[in-house]
C-alpha cells in the first residue's frame, strides 16, 4: 500500500556534489558552460575568451573551496569538545569510511560466509536460548482487589493518536511492515482519525492483529569475536504502529494506576516526575 500511494524513487547524487561543493561554485561552473556553447556556436573569439576567463576562475575556485572545507574539517576534528563518535561521523562524512562488514562465522572450524546459513545459524541460536511461555497457572499466588474501579477498555481519542505520532523519531528502524515512522510523522494529522478508530476496534473486539506480533531480528554484537554466534544477540524491530498501539495503551493503564494509587510510592523507576526518572 506504502508504494502504491507513496511510491519511492532512487536518486543517484551528482558527481559533482562533493561535500565541498558550495553554491557559487555551481553557479560558476553553470556560467562556464554557457559561455562554452556560445563559443561552439558562434566561433566567436570573444567568446572563447570569455570562456577561457571563466574556466580559469572555475579552477582557481575548486582549489579555494576545497582548502576552507579541508580547513573547518580539521579544525572540528581538533575540537577539544568533540567525542569519538562525532570524530566517526566526521572521517566518515569526509572519506566515506563504513563500520557495517559481514564477518563469517565460524562453525566447528569452518567458516559460514553465505547469508542464508548465517541466517539459519542465528536463528538456531536463538531459539535454542530462548524460553517457551509455560501454561503452568497452579503455582500463581491469590490476587485481591486493591480497588472497587475496574480498568475497563480504553476509548482512544484522535488528539492523543496525533500526539505520539507527531513525537516518532523518524530516524529509526523501519520494522517487519517496512513503514518508516518518517511517514507516519507527516502524516500524523490525516492518519489521527482512522488510526484511532481501528485501534479501537482492536480494543472492542480484543483480536489483536496477527501482522504486529510479527518482527525483524537482527543480531547485535555484545563482547568477543564476531564469527562466533554466541557473542551475538537478538534484537526484534516491531513494527512502527504496533509501537504506537503499545504507547497508547501504556498511557491508559499508567493513568489508571496512578489514579487509583496502585503503584509502590518507594517504586519510581521508569515513572514521571520521580527521583529515578
Amino acid at each position: 500500500m506504502l508504494q502504491a500511494f507513496i511510491p519511492t524513487k532512487i536518486v543517484y547524487p551528482s558527481n559533482k556534489s562533493k561535500p565541498w561543493f558550495t553554491r557559487e561554485l555551481r553557479l560558476l561552473i553553470r556560467k562556464r558552460s554557457r559561455y562554452y556553447k556560445r563559443w561552439l556556436k558562434t566561433k566567436n573569439i570573444n567568446h572563447k575568451l570569455l570562456y577561457n576567463k571563466t574556466r580559469n576562475l572555475v579552477q582557481r575556485k575548486i582549489k579555494l573551496v576545497k582548502q576552507k572545507y579541508n580547513e573547518r574539517f580539521m579544525n572540528k576534528l581538533n575540537a577539544v569538545k568533540t567525542t569519538d563518535l562525532n570524530n566517526w561521523k566526521l572521517l566518515n562524512h569526509k572519506w566515506k569510511l563504513s563500520r557495517k562488514h559481514s564477518y563469517p562465522l565460524n562453525v566447528n572450524g569452518r567458516p559460514i560466509h553465505d547469508n542464508r546459513s548465517r541466517c539459519n545459524l542465528f536463528n538456531e541460536y536463538f531459539t535454542s536460548i530462548s524460553n517457551s511461555p509455560s501454561n503452568d497457572y497452579q503455582n500463581l499466588p491469590p490476587l485481591e482487589y486493591l480497588t472497587d474501579q475496574r480498568l475497563l477498555s480504553p476509548v482512544i481519542e484522535p488528539f492523543e493518536v496525533f500526539q505520539v505520532l507527531n513525537n516518532l523519531n523518524p530516524n529509526k528502524c523501519n520494522g517487519f511492515d517496512n513503514l518508516p515512522n518518517r511517514i507516519l510523522k507527516i502524516c500524523s494529522q490525516s492518519l489521527a482519525t482512522p488510526f484511532s478508530l481501528l485501534l479501537n476496534f482492536i480494543f472492542s473486539s480484543e483480536e489483536y492483529p496477527t501482522v504486529w506480533k510479527t518482527a525483524t531480528v537482527i543480531p547485535l554484537l555484545k563482547t568477543g569475536s564476531q564469527t562466533e554466534v554466541q557473542n551475538y544477540r537478538p534484537t526484534a524491530l516491531l513494527p512502527s504502529l504496533s509501537k504506537v498501539f503499545e504507547k497508547l495503551l501504556h498511557k491508559h493503564i499508567y493513568n489508571y494506576l496512578k489514579h487509583h494509587k496502585l503503584l509502590f510510592p518507594n517504586n519510581s523507576g521508569f515513572r514521571k516526575k520521580t527521583l529515578n526518572s
